[in-house]
């Protein structure tokens, strides 16, 4: 991942999944100022595993959030908005990692090929993934772009979503 110098602006549409940001330069005291320049939805700011549900959420409009003497890469992400239940992942728990499901039914057309999806128990949101759907199989299995953040257990649910771009600009190296 690439550094950025003291002063330089990078500008980010977050994915649902985490998108790099700031990576800090080594031996260093690297900072980094955040500002959501999107005109409705925040934006999550956290560690390789943010999510929506995790992450410092950052709004439209507000004063930019700086971090100082970042040691850490940084991530961002959109949020999403979570639709209909459109299917359950089969009896065997799920890994961290994991980057194919196998659910209990034949693929819903809801949840084809490049759709937003939520995976996980609406009691327990800190550890509900979002991804986007990269494939599925004439049976019962989906791919997704990214590798899921979190284990999950049989028979949880797998819900539709809609993404909620958004829109942020990081500079490094801020005083």
């Amino acid at each position: 991942m690439p550094f950025l110098g003291p002063g330089v602006d990078q500008t980010v549409a977050p994915a649902v999944t985490p998108t790099w940001v700031f990576t800090p330069t080594p031996g260093t005291q690297s900072s980094a100022r955040f500002y959501n320049y999107g005109n409705i939805n925040p934006v999550y700011i956290g560690g390789s595993a943010v999510t929506q549900f995790n992450g410092l959420p950052l709004y439209p409009g507000n004063r930019p959030i700086e971090l100082q003497n970042m040691n850490v890469t940084m991530y961002v992400c959109s949020g999403a908005a979570r639709g209909a239940a459109s299917g359950t992942l089969t009896a065997s728990a799920t890994t961290a990692g994991t980057t194919t499901v196998t659910l209990t039914a034949i693929v819903p057309a809801a949840l084809a090929a490049g759709t937003t999806v939520m995976i996980g128990s609406t009691a327990n949101t800190s550890s509900m993934d979002v991804n986007v759907v990269n494939s599925t199989t004439a049976s019962s299995a989906i791919t997704f772009l990214s590798p899921l953040l979190y284990d999950h257990a049989a028979s949880t649910v797998v819900y539709a979503a809609t993404p909620n771009t958004g829109s942020v600009r990081v500079t490094a190296g801020v005083g």
